[in-house]
């Protein structure tokens, strides 16, 4: 069955630099200009057709309807498929596609925790254009808020429930001779687009390597825009459905050497997300919380303006050691009061153990408040006896309390010469870098 559009709202919604768009991608090339709004188009065995520079013409959407016919005729296909590539040629095109039914149908519920969870979703990856953050506050970024203005929901597709998001993409000034991967001058609508690829892509390889039992998958993934809110909108769009595809095609109308993505997520990977946005949440700074306690220590030096005050104070409930809000703020991930059996058949617990990264081995850590002849002992000791059982690349450190005095130059070399890394409190932050890694 042959379909003609002829709806004048309908063929406005094409836009000139996506009629310039399609035909080149199709085979034509401009020639030369036709009257003032308009260039005459040529290909090889093409017939010559004349493409409006502006929409402003009385007899635009004829014009667009007669396009589409020539189009639909060259390329083989239907009218239909020609007015839906060109609605969206001059759009970077999301899709978030559920599998539930056959018909194209979820129940209401299901509908609006799609659409919603989706908006999440983008709102997530908008905010970490400024600067990428485990946490972000709802409302609180008004350009990425004002990105979502600009997006558009389109139509869902037959035989599956499809949320489509259309955001428009301005088209370079002067036209590239080669597709540039990176798009370094790309407007912000397309790096909106390209970054919520980046950390939906990021989020399901941490998913697999949380999976396969890397605690610190997720805390990597940071930089890519993976966030307690993006973990949470994804939590909510897939969860369900037995299968979630997130896909991206490119505007024609500002090209790209990277090809369309599809990301496919399970039911199974919710659980996983959720955990992550727990975890990411509960690792964030809190630049807006007012504590009470005890001062324990003053510092500042003589010529500083700034200086440190060490609080006991409880956090959520909870007395935290300094140690503790230290790791937090240093971005640290740790799991705290860690028991291990070692060769001898005891138990030595240790204050907090980094999990094994990309980059740095499982790390061990004890707190000693008072460093002694007594304490060092103690420590190599137990690292000694642990270090059997764990992997052979493991490492120790002795975060050793300096504020009072100095550690003596004794302490600090036997617990060297039993691979046990000393770190004084002093010197804590030329540790960080190994730490957080």
């Amino acid at each position: 069955m042959r379909v003609s559009i002829r709806d004048r709202g309908a063929l406005s919604v094409v836009s000139p630099a996506a009629l310039s768009a399609y035909a080149r991608a199709a085979g034509w090339r401009r020639h030369e200009p036709y009257r003032e709004h308009s260039d005459v188009y040529v290909g090889e065995s093409r017939p010559e057709i004349i493409v409006p520079r502006t929409e402003r013409l009385g007899d635009y959407a004829s014009v667009v309807a007669t396009l589409i016919d020539t189009f639909a005729g060259v390329t083989g296909q239907d009218e239909l498929s020609v007015y839906r590539s060109l609605a969206t040629t001059d759009r970077d095109v999301v899709r978030i596609r559920a599998a539930e039914s056959d018909d194209g149908s979820v129940t209401l519920n299901d509908g609006v925790n799609l659409i919603g969870g989706t908006r999440d979703l983008v709102l997530s990856a908008a905010c970490s254009l400024r600067e990428p953050q485990p946490v972000y506050r709802a409302g609180a970024n008004r350009e990425a808020a004002n990105l979502l203005k600009q997006m558009r929901l389109g139509q869902t597709d037959q035989g599956s429930f499809v949320v489509t998001l259309l955001t428009p993409v301005v088209p370079p000034p002067v036209p590239a001779l080669f597709p540039d991967r990176d798009d370094r001058n790309a407007p912000i609508e397309r790096r909106m687009t390209r970054r919520l690829v980046e950390a939906v892509t990021a989020a399901r390889q941490a998913t697999e390597r949380a999976a396969a039992g890397d605690d610190g998958a997720f805390e990597e993934t940071v930089g890519s825009g993976v966030s307690a809110n993006l973990c949470e909108a994804l939590v909510r769009i897939i969860e369900p459905f037995p299968t979630l595809d997130v896909g991206v095609s490119w505007a024609r109308t500002r090209p790209v050497a990277i090809p369309g993505t599809v990301v496919r997520f399970g039911r199974a990977d919710a659980a996983l997300l959720r955990e992550a946005a727990r975890s990411l949440r509960d690792r964030a700074p809190r630049p807006d919380m007012r504590l009470h306690g005890f001062v324990r220590r003053l510092k500042r030096g003589e010529a500083g303006d700034d200086g440190t005050i060490s609080l006991l104070a409880k956090i959520d409930g909870q007395r935290q050691s300094v140690v503790v809000a230290w790791l937090d703020l240093a971005e640290i991930r740790y799991t705290p009061n860690v028991k291990f059996t070692g060769k001898s058949g005891y138990d030595h617990r240790f204050d907090f153990v980094i999990p094994k990264s990309r980059d740095q081995p499982e790390r061990v850590l004890r707190a000693i408040n008072r460093p002694g002849r007594d304490t060092a002992q103690s420590v190599a000791f137990s690292w000694i006896d642990t270090r059997e059982v764990r992997a052979p690349d493991s490492r120790a450190y002795a975060i050793l309390n300096d504020s009072d005095r100095p550690v003596s130059a004794s302490v600090l070399g036997a617990m060297r010469s039993y691979d046990v890394q000393p770190v004084p409190w002093s010197d804590r932050d030329g540790a960080r870098e190994e730490l957080a890694a």
